[in-house]
């Protein structure tokens, strides 16, 4: 009997197999199921259902399965932490956390306050003005009735959660709670004053958490007299959604202290990974060499369109320079003029180095001129409007960067999609060996976890440190190398022992933490 439709066939097929390439880039099996679809209607049954167990059997068998199939293992494998002690998920109790605080109800503050309402945990929020306060529970609301509306919810649902929503403006109210976490400005003196406010306030047992991105836990807690209870607890943007949570150890924070919040992680719906501290700690130490060669290269010739397009070829799902943009490129130079000036160095946008190490100030320049990305209409990309999601290419910025180049004698050059791809992935994951080395995580599954579910890196690839397994160790090993001998002021550049040596001995992913000294 003939198949109604059948004519039409082949551009059917085209059209799926189109539209599964831009749903899943780079991911084979999705082709694959639409190839199986299509044998119905090329092949007799028997004969169609043996090509299928065929094409089942070759993805069974490739690389992206054995990605797949780690990550999924690696992200069961993250909740798991060993400390030096000792001490153990396994054998560490957790406190029971029943109330909670959230400071700051801004974008963060009033996501993660979403987080701990859905668990059922009551939420006291704190501002610091009226005017913050009812935006923050405004903000709230439409969380709740965007759920609503898109079916996520019900509305008694909904109106339950927010029944445990307490606002205050006054620290005293936070006095009984178990839990504080902390979400205000990304500036120490401001989380310094929070926290020795908290200290004062808060009953000795209560956990006091930062939601920093980035900055020294154990500075932040030498505001308190209980720096055993002080934690890091790096929520992602949107927090209400992404699963990634990155938490945070300092010198002195307890084992108790860890598996509380990581109890507390899975209860909210988040993925908890231990990690030590350090700048950027384990992701955000692996993204700074990942744009700081996005930035040198357009300084070197290319432009950021090219750059972008090759990560999101790999299967980012938003390249470096589009990051910046929808983060606010002020907010990173913001942080620059902070660390330079506690360094009590000038910073001036006609530096290429700074203390001796490779600089790239094209982004201040852009900030000079008030051109922040999308919220100003104009960064890397332009747009239609502040505010607006669509990038294009910005014409603007592409004079500003020949007309830097010719005052400074930078003779530009055609930069190619495999230099452009290993400069950002191979010194992301040269610094995540480092990151291993250190102790600041504690296993390769961990650092995979983290850019799997906080960075959008393609799942079939496994995450950077499987992706790296897969390049091949020595060839990583020899690119890094050789770009350390081109680039020798780009102190990411340096070779990681760790890398070094399971390349060299071809050790297996599994045995890598047995060569590290863990910190954790």
């Amino acid at each position: 009997m003939a198949v109604k439709g059948a004519e039409n066939a082949e551009q059917m097929r085209r059209a799926a197999i189109a539209q599964v390439k831009r749903r899943f880039p780079g991911q084979i099996s999705p082709v694959y199921c639409v190839k199986a679809v299509m044998l119905s209607l090329e092949l007799p049954l028997d004969e169609g259902e043996k090509k299928e167990r065929e094409l089942f059997s070759y993805l069974q068998k490739s690389g992206q399965a054995k990605a797949l199939q780690y990550g999924f293992l690696a992200q069961r494998m993250a909740t798991k932490w060993q400390l030096p002690g000792g001490a153990t998920s396994s054998n560490t109790k957790p406190k029971v956390v029943k109330t909670s605080a959230v400071i700051g109800a801004g974008t963060m503050g009033s996501g993660i306050a979403m987080c701990l309402l859905n668990a059922g945990i009551p939420v006291l929020l704190l501002e610091q003005n009226k005017q913050f306060l009812d935006k923050g529970i405004d903000s709230l609301k439409k969380l709740y009735f965007d759920s609503v509306r898109l079916g996520k919810m019900n509305q008694e649902q909904a109106k339950k959660c927010l029944s445990l929503l307490t606002p205050t403006l006054k620290y005293q109210d936070l006095r009984n709670v178990d839990v504080v976490i902390e979400a205000v400005f990304e500036t120490m003196s401001i989380k310094k004053d929070v926290f020795a406010k908290l200290e004062t306030v808060c009953k000795p047992a209560a956990i006091l958490c930062s939601n920093t991105s980035s900055l020294d836990i154990d500075q932040i807690a030498s505001a308190t007299k209980r720096p055993n209870k002080v934690v890091g607890t790096h929520f992602f943007v949107p927090a209400y959604h992404m699963k990634l949570l990155e938490n945070v150890r300092g010198k002195m924070t307890s084992p108790e202290t860890i598996a509380t919040v990581t109890n507390l992680g899975i209860t909210i719906g988040k993925v908890p990974v231990l990690v030590g501290n350090c700048n950027g700690f384990c992701g955000n130490r692996m993204m700074f060499p990942y744009s700081a060669e996005a930035l040198f290269m357009m300084e070197e010739g290319a432009l950021p369109q090219e750059v972008d397009q090759v990560v999101e070829d790999f299967g980012i799902p938003i390249g470096p320079l589009k990051v910046a943009d929808l983060s606010g490129i002020d907010i990173g130079w913001g942080i620059r003029k902070d660390q330079a000036r506690n360094m009590g160095i000038t910073m001036t946008t006609s530096a290429r180095t700074i203390n001796g190490k490779r600089y790239c100030p094209l982004g201040d320049m852009l900030c000079e001129k008030g051109h922040f990305g999308r919220k100003t209409g104009q960064g890397y990309y332009k747009y239609d409007r502040p505010g607006a999601k669509i990038p294009r290419n910005n014409p603007d910025f592409e004079d500003m960067v020949l007309q830097y180049c010719k005052e400074r004698g930078i003779a530009r050059r055609k930069i190619g999609p495999q230099e452009i791809l290993e400069r950002c992935l191979y010194s992301l994951i040269n610094e995540g060996f480092k990151v291993l080395e250190e102790g600041i995580a504690g296993k390769p599954q961990d650092i995979d976890t983290v850019w799997l579910l906080g960075y959008g890196w393609p799942r079939y690839t496994g995450g950077p440190m499987f992706y790296a397994t897969q390049v091949g160790l020595k060839r990583l090993y020899e690119r890094v190398c050789h770009y350390h001998r081109e680039f020798p002021t780009s102190p990411h550049w340096q070779p990681s022992a760790l890398l070094r040596k399971v390349a060299e001995g071809n050790i297996p992913l599994e045995a890598w933490s047995q060569q590290t000294h863990s910190q954790l």
